[in-house]
């Protein structure tokens, strides 16, 4: 199921976008918010396991599971086929869409920050008899660290606010990837919460505080009727300049940046009941009104010397033109 905040009983509200070139974000005080994370969604994966059903029974069916049927089964038309590709899923959360994924790929990996989701995620495996394969790691230093290689990177659904620097994220992407390896996300529109008022009052799209995380306490539940523990949390949030100026800084080429007028049919939880229409969560009386998710797909280019973004760029500053 998705992990963002718009899920909660309370969701995200805007931070800066920043100038045209995206800034580096500090390290320092990440790790502690980090922790407040963890904490929080170790405890909502408990809560959401009475929601799930069997789920592992639909998997072993070869059913699709929600965060892959939303919008009518975009990911998979999107992403395109993976027969054949090593792919990792990042913040891939209990792994019930890792699971998913797996059946056509060579190799499916799940990385996430909870250790309790990262536990339900390889018990599913298990009992489906899955070849996904899942670690605990919080998902940038897991991409700064690991020497694996990738053909696809996949991060769906509730996944940007719990990205504390996009830029590093973006670049550590790049490096994983394979030269014509791809990147595809999946995401609520990080306008629409602003626009519909989901945040906190006062807050708007290019609020800003230094790129500092928001430290609330939210009741994460997004699949029940609002009777989960409130929890200390911490976001971040990143416009669609964001987005789009991390991917291509850190040297990948994009293929697409769509915008849509629905969303996962749960995104809002309790919060903001949504119409559902093949498979996509729509405004009451306000369908098309404002764009509630969006997709990016961008890949490596092939060809040329293999090497990170971030060497690239310090041979840029060191360039006497410049350039």
């Amino acid at each position: 199921m998705p992990r963002a905040s718009p899920h909660a009983e309370r969701a995200p509200g805007p931070q800066p976008s920043g100038s045209s070139r995206l800034a580096k974000i500090p390290r320092r005080g990440i790790a502690s918010a980090l922790r407040v994370n963890e904490r929080a969604w170790d405890a909502t994966v408990r809560r959401h396991r009475e929601h799930r059903g069997d789920e592992a029974a639909r998997l072993a069916r070869g059913e699709d599971p929600a965060d892959v049927e939303a919008l009518g089964g975009l990911l998979r038309r999107e992403a395109g086929p993976l027969r054949g590709r090593d792919v990792l899923h990042a913040l891939c959360n209990h792994g019930a869409m890792t699971v998913a994924l797996a059946r056509d790929a060579r190799s499916a990996l799940g990385v996430d920050l909870s250790g309790e989701a990262v536990r339900e995620a390889r018990e599913l495996a298990e009992r489906t008899g899955s070849r996904a394969r899942f670690e605990q790691g919080e998902i940038l230093g897991f991409l700064d660290e690991t020497r694996r290689r990738f053909d696809a990177v996949v991060a769906a659904w509730g996944v940007l606010c719990w990205i504390p620097d996009l830029r590093r994220f973006a670049e550590g992407v790049a490096r994983v990837l394979r030269p014509g390896g791809f990147v595809y996300l999946l995401d609520g529109h990080p306008m629409a919460n602003s626009a519909l008022g989901v945040g906190d009052p006062g807050d708007t799209y290019f609020a800003r505080d230094g790129r500092r995380p928001r430290k609330e306490r939210w009741t994460l539940d997004y699949v029940g009727p609002g009777r989960g523990t409130e929890v200390a949390i911490a976001w971040w949030q990143w416009t669609l300049g964001d987005v789009v100026t991390a991917f291509c800084e850190a040297g990948l080429v994009l293929d697409f940046v769509h915008e849509f007028p629905g969303t996962h049919p749960a995104y809002y939880g309790s919060q903001i009941p949504l119409d559902v229409v093949d498979g996509a969560g729509h405004l009451p009386g306000r369908r098309g009104l404002l764009p509630l998710s969006f997709s990016l797909r961008a890949h490596r280019p092939r060809g040329g010397p293999e090497r990170t973004p971030r060497a690239s760029a310090r041979r840029r500053r060191k360039s006497p033109s410049g350039a």
